[in-house]
């Protein structure tokens, strides 16, 4: 095999082909339609890939000459630099930098998960068979009505092609579509903070972070969600720090909020795997400000991300969380074998 080509440490990347499945769409759509605009044609994905490369090549380079620490130096700067790009399946291949809250390629792989978590949540009937049960695959949420198959409902552990299977229980002699058993609630919340002192105050952001930390715990724990998954994000404004909530709840048909949440909110009676994709990629839209802001703001912003150091170990503070069906997918199964 040839060696990769290269320009100094950075290898030039060759782009091999475009995955198109539901996991690639929502990172593409998230990220690389946030920063560049939405392509008309799979070569266009690849320029855009390109400039994504060059763009953060040019950002994170920017940042570490303006204080950020890599933890690294130079070796470290070189490794980043060539993370593995997320859109398009590249040559030569390297090794993620993990930064999954700035870099756009490991923050795509970062909503993959996302997609992985709620996608294998929700169920999706399609009562194309005559039984009371129906067993689905739950990657594709495809019906198989193989009437050989052994009865899923009394072995769980029953697999089809190797894949596990779910069983759908439906009405008897149902003419019209099953319901869905599960309400996907798209909410969003903006809130400001004015400056103080200058927007780079460490501890006037770890303040925040910690507020808002907070504030999410106590959400969570009142209301009664099947599931949640929570994206904050801050970004700097004219006069103070925006913080934008946006979350995702997977609940019962007819749930009330224990008190009405402000922000828009939009509640979806069939989360079918079209509309759990574009509430993620909404959700989870890349902060443009991140590649493109101020660059002193953005590494007081990561810096204080990286949380205080407490007993000798630095805690480090998340804006996203998953909660219930959406965190424990090995309890979600063993209470769906019940």
């Amino acid at each position: 095999m040839s060696q990769p080509e290269r320009t100094g440490s950075d290898f030039n990347f060759e782009w091999r082909w475009v995955a198109n499945n539901y996991r690639a769409r929502v990172q593409r759509a998230a990220v690389l339609y946030a920063l560049t605009g939405i392509p008309r044609s799979v070569e266009e994905i690849t320029d855009r890939t390109q400039r994504v490369v060059g763009m953060w090549r040019a950002r994170i380079t920017h940042l570490q000459n303006t204080g950020y620490d890599l933890n690294g130096g130079p070796k470290k700067l070189a490794y980043v630099r060539n993370c593995t790009p997320a859109f398009v399946k590249a040559w030569p291949d390297s090794i993620p930098c993990k930064m999954e809250r700035l870099c756009p390629f490991c923050y795509a792989r970062w909503v993959g998960t996302i997609w992985d978590k709620l996608d294998d949540s929700f169920d999706n009937p399609r009562p194309e068979a005559g039984d009371n049960y129906i067993p689905v695959n739950r990657r594709t949420r495809h019906a198989i009505p193989d009437r050989s198959m052994p009865d899923v409902t009394r072995n769980p552990e029953t697999r089809h092609r190797g894949r596990p299977l779910r069983a759908i229980q439906i009405n008897d002699g149902a003419d019209e579509p099953v319901g869905f058993p599960y309400w996907l609630i798209e909410h969003q919340r903006n809130l400001n903070f004015p400056y103080e002192k200058h927007g780079t105050d460490l501890n006037f952001l770890r303040a925040i972070v910690e507020d808002v930390i907070g504030w999410r715990q106590k959400w969570f724990r009142k209301n009664d969600f099947v599931g949640g998954f929570c994206s904050n994000f801050l970004v700097a404004a004219k006069k103070g720090w925006q913080l934008r909530f946006r979350a995702l709840y997977k609940v019962r048909p007819g749930f009330q909020f224990c008190v009405e949440p402000t922000g828009p909110r939009k509640t979806h009676r069939q989360p079918t795997r079209k509309i759990i994709f574009g509430a993620i990629h909404r959700v989870c839209r890349y902060p443009k400000y991140l590649m493109t802001g101020d660059a002193e703001q953005t590494v007081a912003l990561l810096t204080a991300l990286q949380g205080r150091r407490i007993g000798g170990k630095t805690r480090a503070l998340r804006l996203t969380a998953t909660y219930g069906d959406f965190r424990n997918s090995q309890l979600r199964d063993l209470q769906n074998e019940q």
